[in-house]
């Protein structure tokens, strides 16, 4: 048997020999570890939904850009001189420099008129230039057919995305042919408004105006700009709110890089709201951490107690095992294990209450609240519970394990 071995079945026989002891000392590592687990848990819960809130309705997590296409000169309105022409090689371009931080489109927008071929109504609509990528920016989700595909683009193809609500009034349906202006492009799918809490469509009316999306190909870039209408602009979203400002730099720099300056362009951002949302995830982690590791230090203070009441139990135990060649280092390292083996069982079971606990209570939260809130669990939070409850046993059985190796043999055996 080697002296690790000695040192865990010593350990083991000590803690059989008082299942009380070892009760009241697991008892307040469960309790420590099980609360940190539940808060852990919850705060990536509340975390997660407070994430999907921010990205699916606010526009904090992208940046938009945008050339001067206009300038004031002695009060008249102009259009200036070599508006850069912004397309999807540039949109591809910054997509590879952001390094997976966000995704970039480019895109424009007018006003159009629509007619289904063959019918007699024509109505008005927002006509929207893009590409493949623009489903992380617009509104809308695909409720039947397809998307915009990159062999559109290749292709030069002519076909639409539909709103639902002008889709209606028009009478048109998957596979039909539409009028854009005197252009004629074929239905591929139509788009519902998305849904906030789950992404998808959501069927029934809308208000807002019809809304119909074409392929940005090089064809439809140079006869949108040739209509003197707004150029086309880039739009990029992060991927995660704390790395938008990381973002925007990148952007701008990859301007400056690709035009000489910042100067032809107009950038719209949310950089300080941004800045806010992830100070305040910080400062929920932070504090949902603190109130955890409080009741990990109460469990580890039981431990220390429970401990020190059985060095003073045990002191002719101690005396008797020195007495018989034990070393202090064994003393010490069996104290230790003992130590550890409680946090180790307290851990474990902690970690099935915390769970559970935290299941339970977003399941309440959401029959109370109706919103959807889930528990968020990740093995990283297990492993810091279970990492920080053992630590926590060596810190706080160090004391104990130390004040019974120095226990003289003489002095011990004589204890009463």
């Amino acid at each position: 048997m080697t002296a690790i071995e000695a040192w865990l079945s010593a350990a083991a026989t000590s803690l059989r020999v008082s299942p009380l002891r070892t009760l009241l000392s697991t008892l307040g590592v469960v309790i420590g570890v099980a609360a940190l687990v539940a808060i852990l848990t919850l705060s990536n819960g509340l975390e997660n939904y407070a994430r999907q809130q921010i990205s699916g309705t606010t526009d904090i997590q992208t940046v938009r850009v945008t050339p001067r296409a206009f300038e004031v000169t002695n009060g008249l309105t102009v259009r200036r001189e070599n508006v850069p022409a912004l397309n999807a090689a540039d949109a591809q371009e910054l997509e590879r420099r952001l390094g997976g931080l966000g995704d970039v489109t480019v895109g424009m927008s007018a006003g159009a008129r629509l007619a289904l071929v063959g019918g007699t109504t024509r109505s008005p609509a927002m006509l929207i230039a893009t590409l493949p990528s623009a489903t992380v920016f617009i509104d809308d989700v695909v409720s039947d057919g397809r998307f915009i595909q990159e062999s559109d683009l290749a292709e030069d193809g002519r076909v639409a995305v539909v709103s639902e609500n002008l889709a209606q009034r028009l009478g048109a349906a998957i596979d039909d042919r539409v009028m854009i202006d005197s252009l004629e492009f074929e239905v591929v799918g139509l788009a519902a408004p998305r849904d906030e809490e789950t992404g998808s469509g959501v069927p029934g009316d809308d208000t807002r105006p019809g809304r119909v999306y074409i392929p940005f190909s090089a064809t439809q870039a140079r006869r949108l700009n040739a209509s003197g209408r707004q150029p086309a602009g880039l739009a990029a979203r992060s991927r995660n709110v704390e790395h938008t400002e990381r973002m925007q730099d990148l952007m701008e720099a990859w301007l400056i890089e690709r035009w000489g300056s910042l100067d032809r362009f107009d950038i719209a951002s949310y950089r300080a709201r941004a800045a806010q949302a992830r100070t305040g995830f910080l400062v929920l982690r932070l504090v949902m951490g603190s109130i955890a590791g409080i009741s990990l230090i109460v469990g580890g203070i039981g431990i220390m107690n429970i401990l020190l009441a059985s060095v003073s139990e045990r002191t002719r135990e101690i005396g008797v095992r020195k007495a018989l060649g034990a070393r202090p280092r064994d003393i010490l390292l069996q104290f230790l294990s003992e130590s550890v083996a409680i946090t180790g069982l307290g851990s474990v079971i902690g970690v099935l209450l915390g769970v559970g606990a935290a299941f339970g209570v977003a399941a309440a939260v959401r029959s109370l609240s109706d919103a959807p809130v889930y528990a968020g669990f990740g093995w990283a939070s297990v492993v810091i519970a279970a990492g920080a409850a053992i630590l926590v046993g060596l810190v706080f059985g160090t004391y104990p394990a130390r004040r019974a190796a120095r226990l003289s043999p003489i002095e011990a055996i004589r204890h009463e």
